[in-house]
């Protein structure tokens, strides 16, 4: 945590809030890809009956909650204490820890405005963030301000609606539209945190527990990217029996991949076969000289599987070998033994080897058995190392920051594998099981459920809601690789830019062919003039696939709407509005195309050889992409 640098945000990343999902990490999820009818028609339990309990405990949940929120203060304090003065005091300065503490004995709106105000300095893309102590912090100060949102006035009666919304959701069954969605995953939190109807909240979670993004990869596809011939010829001195031996061993052999059938995580064999082949040993025992060759054919695997901690973990490579021994010549040295006496020695070094030709044959399987695998651990040890590190600062590091986990599942067959992850928190619902079905032939796909967007990109934005005009700028050379007119910023250019509510910053739908995303924003600036009001932009697209890859065509133009449905006032009309169509316009323009999927190579790997994006669906809530 010595550092204080912040990364430079990039505007719109809601866009790409599906790089990094939230939830819960877990190792495994429901398996089923369908529910039965009964599932449908599951008896709705939640009696809220003991409400007043509950609520007659609030002052001590209060007590306990404060209590643990100070012990945690205490703890980052600690922590703090450990580095130099200047880094305690920007850390200090930047949270506001003392004015936090001091907040605690001041009424309640203002304990939990000092609670949001932490809770979203702490979203930063701040490199220490992510340790126990400033994730104990986070977790103790929105539990804190969550136990004083149930002492407001209307807390029953928002505890009864949420059960009875809750019941009718389950009994209709179904997908959800996003405000459904939305209302069915408040719920679902509220219930939970005060701790009424455990049964009417599980069986909710059941329903839309599903992954919310998957994907998928034949096998025999990436297995071309794996599969190589290795040649090795090196020098190589052993002690077998007691004999020191040296000659040349040239190995030649073939790297596989090949998937394992396993319905609780996506298992990989590494298969290795091929043969050595060492012609000219020469072995020095006592006086004998012993001129032998040895030949071997090795077969062996490498256990390999995803793991939602580390990405990827492996088991110790197993390697079988036959080898096959000669003796060319054995020859004693003149200069060591009397004449007449080599001949007899000669003889009995003839015996000895052939007597313990078995012993060498088993201990020559063995050193052959042990180089192999210690050639297949260094050829995994680095591309493993970069998957791991990978995944450790994109799926666990960045979702702490932020208290949230992703839940990531895997399987595969002997014919693919495919990744699923689903991101919802405590407030928040996913998927039911049903997905797009994929073409047989597909050799890559990605499934993507609406859902994602709306339960991540709240944090899509990190630190504050507020998009400058430079980020904007940054964002469409980043995604378009070009900047419209409207958008560039120049010396001379009047400043603007968007606050956008940072608990939602946008919801997307996917629906008959068509794509569509609506921003959330509540305040727009432009200048000197700032219009402090919740206004929706909302754009749809029509999503085809061509001969040139993947095409939108913007249907209609960019619909903006008051949330509050009251009239636009004048200057509204006449200046807001004419602003806010000509800068979105821009950056959602009437046309784009994505004609291809980039994928990686890497010295000693074939390509992946080309593949054509085949299949383009968006309907019912699900995106696809897959590619022949």
């Amino acid at each position: 945590m010595d550092g204080f640098q912040r990364f430079r945000r990039g505007a719109f990343r809601l866009l790409l809030a599906t790089a990094l999902p939230a939830g819960h990490l877990a190792s495994g999820i429901a398996s089923a890809e369908t529910l039965s009818p009964a599932a449908a028609a599951i008896a709705v339990p939640g009696d809220v009956a003991d409400i007043g309990r509950v609520l007659a405990e609030m002052p001590e949940r209060i007590n306990v909650a404060k209590a643990r929120l100070l012990e945690a203060v205490a703890e980052f304090r600690k922590l703090l204490d450990a580095q130099d003065a200047d880094s305690r005091e920007g850390w200090l300065t930047y949270l506001h820890l003392d004015e936090l503490v001091a907040a605690l004995d001041g009424p309640r709106d203002a304990q939990i405005e000092a609670m949001v105000n932490l809770r979203l300095r702490m979203r930063a893309d701040i490199e220490g963030l992510e340790v126990e102590q400033a994730v104990n912090l986070r977790t103790a100060a929105t539990h804190y301000a969550a136990e004083l949102r149930l002492t407001q006035p209307g807390t029953e009666a928002r505890v009864r609606e949420a059960t009875e919304l809750l019941r009718a959701t389950l009994l209709n069954g179904g997908e959800l539209d996003p405000p459904a969605a939305e209302q069915v995953g408040a719920a679902v939190g509220l219930l939970e945190q005060v701790g009424v109807a455990p049964e009417l909240v599980d069986a909710v979670r059941q329903r839309w527990t599903y992954p919310n993004v998957w994907v998928r990869v034949k096998t025999e596809f990436v297995a071309k990217y794996v599969a190589r011939d290795v040649s090795d010829y090196r020098m190589q001195s052993a002690t077998i029996l007691g004999t020191q031996t040296r000659g040349p061993v040239a190995t030649q052999g073939t790297f596989e991949l090949a998937t394992v059938p396993n319905d609780a995580t996506a298992q990989f064999e590494l298969r290795m076969r091929g043969s050595t082949r060492s012609p000219g040993n020469i072995g020095r025992n006592g006086p004998a000289t012993i001129y032998s060759s040895a030949n071997s054919q090795f077969s062996g695997r490498k256990t390999i599987y995803f793991d939602p901690r580390l990405g990827v973990a492996d088991f110790p490579a197993g390697i079988n070998c036959n080898a096959s021994i000669g003796i060319k010549q054995i020859e004693v040295e003149p200069r060591v033994l009397p004449t007449l006496l080599q001949p007899a020695v000669q003889r009995v070094a003839w015996n000895k080897a052939n007597e313990s030709q078995a012993a060498v044959r088993q201990e020559v399987q063995r050193l052959t058995s042990r180089r192999i695998a210690e050639r297949v651990e260094a050829e995994i040890a680095d591309p493993l190392k970069m998957v791991q590190d990978y995944y450790y600062k994109y799926a666990i590091v960045g979702p702490l920051r932020l208290d949230d986990l992703p839940t990531v599942v895997s399987r595969s067959t002997s014919d693919h594998f495919e990744i699923g992850v689903r991101q919802a928190n405590r407030s928040q619902v996913s998927v039911s099981a049903a997905r797009p079905e994929l073409h047989e032939d597909t050799k890559i796909a990605l499934q993507v459920h609406e859902s994602i967007f709306h339960n991540s990109s709240g944090r899509a934005l990190f630190g504050d809601c507020i998009l400058t005009d430079e980020e904007i700028e940054n964002y469409c050379q980043f995604v378009a690789m070009q900047v419209p007119p409207p958008i560039r910023v120049f010396s001379n250019s009047t400043p603007w830019s968007i606050v956008c509510d940072i608990e939602r910053p946008a919801t997307f739908r996917f629906e008959d062919g068509t794509a569509g995303v609506t921003i959330h924003t509540l305040q727009w600036n432009h200048g000197d003039k700032s219009y402090t009001r919740p206004i929706n932009v909302q754009v749809r697209y029509k999503v085809e696939n061509s001969v040139l890859g993947m095409l939108f065509t913007r249907i209609g133009g960019i619909e903006v709407t008051a949330v509050d449905g009251r009239p636009w006032t004048g200057e509204e009309q006449s200046e807001l509005l004419p602003f806010i169509h000509e800068k979105c316009g821009a950056v959602f323009q009437e046309q784009g195309r994505f004609s291809s999927l980039i994928l990686p190579r890497g010295e000693g790997f074939g390509p992946f050889g080309e593949i054509e994006l085949k299949q383009v669906e968006s309907d019912n809530g699900w995106f696809t992409m897959g590619y022949q």
